[in-house]
């Protein structure tokens, strides 16, 4: 869907549902040209709906209500800084982009590529 709406190729892995708890779901990452035009980020489809909402200590963005974070740290090297995840609904479709700025916010990398895959979707269910 976001390749043939966009011309952008991503990497797809599929995972095998571990019921109850993740669904079987498939990841499209970027390669590193994307990654230096959008950041690290990962559109993740699944096989049910998803709500960001659920994740363990996600946060609410304050300018932004369909966005929701989550900090993760590197238990093996804590001198890393830590990694913000910004997570965006679209039904079974999930936006997760990463960044290690600090205070945690959206940049132009996060509209573009938010814009792209809303516009990717609108296009599927036309």
């Amino acid at each position: 869907m976001f390749v043939e709406k966009t011309g952008f190729a991503l990497i797809r892995t599929a995972s095998a549902a571990l019921e109850p708890f993740v669904p079987a779901h498939e990841s499209l990452n970027p390669s590193s040209e994307l990654k230096r035009r959008f950041g690290d980020f990962t559109i993740y489809i699944s096989s049910r709906p998803v709500d960001p909402a659920k994740r363990f200590e996600a946060q609410r963005d304050m300018t932004e209500p369909d966005v929701w974070w989550q900090e993760s740290v590197n238990e093996l090297n804590p001198a890393d800084p830590p990694v913000w995840t910004a997570f965006r609904a679209f039904g079974n479709v999930e936006l997760r982009w990463r960044t290690t700025a600090h205070p945690h916010r959206l940049d132009a990398n996060w509209s573009r590529l938010e814009r792209l895959v809303h516009q990717a979707l609108d296009k599927t269910t036309k």
